[in-house]
């Protein structure tokens, strides 16, 4: 957009989940970003904002390549008319190497100060500018963020994390829950413990390793009740892959989550696993089965 005294402007509109805009216009305005306006959504949020945009000099480009143009034509003419010593005569008033390059370098490449915003949907009729200095979306959540949002990272997030995952049903509900798995432990079965020996994989016989993760749903959505069929709990690991891992059942952990959540509770169980070898595990949890998403936890 353009004010009244001339100043041009880029924007850029972020989403973001409700509950999240204060983070998010925070992060935005040390960036350099002025606040404008926002959109209240049932799920998400829409902040907009903007920002100057510096202007490219195309004076100071024109001039230097219009120097560069003239003084190639009067190399041109001086050796047309002033045959070999004049040649020599010309080429000795003519810049150095070096010299010419600088004023080829200057009217090729674009002040440093002129960048364009990833989200930029404008089509701009200026040369293209290095890259963005600003990036719009961080590409993978950090350990140090708690939050995870599972669409802005592919539902890859890592443990101690808690995934926001949103998705909508065949009745037209919308579902909203915070799912946490915390660090993978190491724990001994108890004596009686039930450690399945039916895997994808065909019959196996118990692993030398186990391990439990914590998890934790809390049940956000308005309506929605959430039963202990809609979570399906799945562990891995580099070497097992998904098919020879078996679950465990005793007083500690848990094999299956049984759970059932209303609008605004929330669950923790243990849930226990043994793998041939525990190298890299991951864990996923899934929602809804095959009509739902799922989300996977793993070390950075």
């Amino acid at each position: 957009m353009t004010t009244a005294t001339g100043v041009k402007y880029e924007t850029r509109s972020v989403k973001t989940v409700r509950g999240l805009e204060a983070r998010t216009r925070a992060k935005l305005e040390k960036e350099g970003w002025e606040f404008v306006s926002q959109e209240q959504g049932t799920m998400r949020s829409e902040l907009t904002f903007r920002r100057p945009k510096p202007e490219t000099p195309w004076k100071l480009i024109g001039a230097g390549g219009g120097l560069l143009a003239l003084l190639i034509v009067g190399s041109l003419i001086a050796s047309a008319f002033g045959g070999e010593d004049s040649s020599h005569s010309s080429a000795d008033a003519l810049p150095s190497p070096g010299s010419s390059l600088v004023v080829e370098t200057e009217a090729q490449t674009a002040p440093p100060e002129v960048t364009v915003p990833a989200e930029a949907t404008t089509p701009s009729a200026e040369p293209p500018a290095p890259a963005p200095v600003v990036t719009a979306i961080e590409p993978r959540a950090k350990v140090e963020d708690t939050t995870c949002n599972i669409d802005e990272n592919f539902g890859k997030c890592f443990y101690g994390q808690t995934a926001i995952y949103e998705d909508s049903r065949r009745s037209g509900d919308q579902i909203l829950l915070e799912i946490t798995v915390q660090e993978p432990q190491e724990f001994t079965p108890g004596k009686d413990a039930d450690i399945a020996s039916t895997t994808l994989g065909g019959t196996q016989e118990k692993g030398a390793d186990n391990l439990y993760f914590v998890v934790t749903i809390k049940n956000l959505s308005e309506e929605v009740i959430l039963g202990p069929s809609d979570v399906q709990l799945v562990a891995n690991s580099a070497m097992d892959g998904d098919y020879d891992v078996r679950s465990v059942q005793d007083d500690v952990v848990e094999a299956y989550w049984d759970a059932k959540l209303e609008p605004g509770q929330s669950s923790t169980l243990r849930s226990g696993w043994n793998f041939n070898n525990d190298s890299e595990p991951t864990f996923k949890v899934r929602i809804d089965g095959l009509g739902g998403n799922s989300v996977t936890f793993s070390h950075k």
